[in-house]
Order: C-alpha cells, then structure tokens, then sequence
C-alpha cells in the first residue's frame, strides 16, 4: 500500500530539519547569518507541520526562503559546509518541493562552485537530478547547467570525469527528449513537417554549439 503523501512529506520535513541542523552547528562561529536563517526556517516547518495539511505546497510556496540557507552555505565554499548544502538541495529536487525559481537560483550556485573547483562530484550529481529529475530549467539557465557538465567533463580528476560523462549521457537523453515534447505540444515544427534542429547555444558560456534533431534553444 502506497504510503500517504502527508506522512511522506512530514518525514521529508523532518531530514530536511536534520540538514539545518546540521548546518548550523558548521556554521554557528564563522558564519552567523546562516546560522541565524537556518534557525527560522526550522520554527517555520515546525508551524507549518502542526498547521498545513500539504507540506510539499508549503515548500514551493516558500521555496526561496527555506533554500537560501543552504544556498549561501554553498557559497562558503567550505567543504563539510557544501557537503551539508548540496545533501538538502537534492532532497529538494528528489522529491518536487522546487519551484522554478528555485531551481534557477541552484543552477547558479552550482556554477559557481564548478568555478571554483569545489566538491565537482557532487555539483555533477545534482545537476543530473536537476536536469532528469525535474523539468523546471529551460532555455539559457538549461544550456548553461548542460555547459556545467561538459566543462567538468575535462576536469584533470579521473573521479570527476567518469561522473561528467554519465552526466552528459543522462542530461542529453532527458533534455532532448523534454525539448521534442515541448515542441510537439507547441506544434512548432519545420515546414515540411518535420522536427526543426535543435541549436544548444552554450557559446557563451565557452562551450561549442551542439545539434541535434528537436527544437532551437538560443542563448
């Protein structure tokens, strides 16, 4: 028997209550805003547990809030820190408590820590959940978290460039399958009838263009 959602999303609150936790221990000396933030959004699951009867709802609604924690942990760029952050962004993304705006500011967070060589592993593992997981990035914030991988993709760590090359297996599969499907439900097609090509325009973020079959994405 399928377990009730309300249950599965009080549990999803619960760890995702542990991670603040765990994230303001780390940062209680050095970095007190996150502390102090972490702290809120832990009495406000606590509110909304006793009050809402549709915690992932209550989640998305409040998406921004409850992300900037750990989003701002990343950007310390302190290891143990980062591990923390990223563990809850996934939980986020696994089960649909992202919104789009959301997703938008994770995409830029993972950037940033790909620039900075930090923790490349795992920035590859939530962008494969963010890109397979979810269909909340589109258009240049898709091309630029698809670029992630293919940057990573020549990083000099044997680790790090096995995971960016599954990453671009499964990135690619997912978001030219969801790109043909938009299309189709567009009823955007070529002339002749058939599927116009896709340009996947991350020149600007210094990759080539790719193309494929499906639709025009232009940066």
């Amino acid at each position: 028997m399928p377990e009730d959602p309300n249950v599965f999303y009080l549990k999803l609150s619960e760890a995702v209550i542990q991670d603040y936790k765990s994230l303001i221990s780390e940062t209680r000396r050095k970095f007190a805003p996150i502390k102090d933030a972490a702290e809120k959004q832990i009495a406000w699951i606590r509110s909304q547990m006793n009050l809402n009867d549709n915690m992932q709802k209550a989640f998305i609604s409040s998406n921004k809030l409850l992300l900037e924690p750990f989003l701002n942990g990343c950007l310390t760029k302190q290891q143990k820190i980062v591990i923390i952050s990223l563990t809850a962004v996934q939980k986020f993304i696994t089960n649909s408590c992202l919104s789009e705006e959301g997703a938008g500011a994770v995409v830029g967070i993972l950037w940033n820590l790909m620039c900075s060589n930090i923790e490349e592993v795992r920035v590859l593992q939530t962008t494969i959940l963010l890109l397979t997981a979810s269909s909340l990035v589109r258009d240049s914030l898709l091309a630029k978290a698809f670029t992630l991988c293919l940057r990573l993709h020549a990083s000099k760590t044997p680790a790090t460039v096995n995971t960016a090359a599954a990453a671009v297996r499964q990135c690619a599969s997912a978001v030219f399958d969801r790109v043909v499907k938009d299309e189709v439900s567009s009823g955007n097609k070529t002339a002749g009838g058939g599927m116009p090509t896709l340009t996947l325009g991350v020149g600007v973020f210094g990759c080539e263009k790719w193309e494929v079959k499906s639709c025009i994405i232009e940066d």
